[in-house]
C-alpha cells in the first residue's frame, strides 16, 4: 500500500520523539519476530540467513553449489526467487536430524 508523501514542514512523530535509536531497533525486532503459527510455510534467503546466523551470500553460495541449504533442507526455486521450507529449517536450527 502506498503512503502519501510526507510533508517536510510537519512536526516529527511525537511517539518517536523521546525514543533512542536502540529503543526503535528493539521495537523493530519485536514487531518483525516470527510467530511460528501464523508465518508462511517458506522463508526468504534473508530470513533463513538471519535464523542461522550467517550471511545471505553464504546461503546463496551453498545453494548454488549443492542445490540445498543443508542436507535435508532443500532450496525451492520459483523462477528467480529462492524459498526455503520453514519447518525444516527451524528443525535443523534446533539441532534435529532432518537429513
Amino acid at each position: 500500500m502506498l503512503r502519501p508523501p510526507r510533508d517536510p514542514n510537519a512536526p516529527d512523530d511525537p511517539t518517536r520523539e523521546n525514543q533512542t535509536r536502540a529503543d526503535r531497533k528493539q521495537e523493530y525486532v519485536r514487531v518483525n519476530t516470527y510467530d511460528l503459527d501464523t508465518e508462511p510455510q517458506t522463508l526468504s534467503v534473508t530470513d533463513a540467513a538471519a535464523i542461522l546466523g550467517v550471511s545471505r551470500s553464504l546461503i546463496y553460495e551453498v545453494i548454488k553449489q549443492t542445490g540445498c541449504v543443508t542436507p535435508g533442507v532443500p532450496a525451492l526455486r520459483i523462477g528467480t526467487v529462492v524459498r526455503i521450507p520453514r519447518l525444516r529449517l527451524l528443525a535443523y536450527a534446533a539441532g534435529e536430524n532432518v537429513g
